[in-house]
């Protein structure tokens, strides 16, 4: 084999190799990049900072959103609700509270207590509702 034989072989190897990764990260990238993109859709967080969500208005009070809550736990939408005071663990609210004296700044409204992920979690600032996030699993409907 020649030297002009060889480097035509090698030049040629060297440019179909670009072409070769391309079409190797394309169809390894776009699966990836379609499983990742299903997985954040069916696991959503859903985060309202305005309006309405889940039988919850922002800026309703604390004692507004017991009363929903409640509703909703006699009617079986959400199963347990838990109060979080800040820098402790999770505790079950009992239905005798009074809201209005419940200094914790975040509770959260368990869906399904077989997952983890499957939440409401209420944000209050000054006694009142800011923020409504919904952690679900992706076996549920958005």
């Amino acid at each position: 084999m020649d030297l002009k034989h060889f480097l035509t072989i090698f030049t040629h190897s060297i440019t179909r190799r670009p072409q070769k990764l391309i079409y190797g990260a394309f169809f390894l990238i776009v699966p990836l990049i379609a499983i990742f993109g299903l997985i954040s859709y069916f696991f959503g967080v859903r985060v309202i900072t305005s309006g309405e969500g889940y039988g919850f208005e922002i800026g309703e009070s604390k004692t507004v959103v017991y009363q929903k809550a409640t509703e909703l736990l006699s009617i079986g939408k959400i199963k347990e609700i838990h109060a979080w005071p800040q820098g402790e663990f999770k505790r079950k609210m009992e239905p005798s509270e009074n809201p209005a004296e419940n200094t914790d700044l975040q509770w959260f409204l368990v869906v399904d207590p077989d997952w983890w992920n499957n939440t409401i979690t209420l944000t209050f600032d000054q006694n009142f509702l800011i923020e409504i996030r919904r952690d679900r699993i992706c076996w549920e409907l958005p």
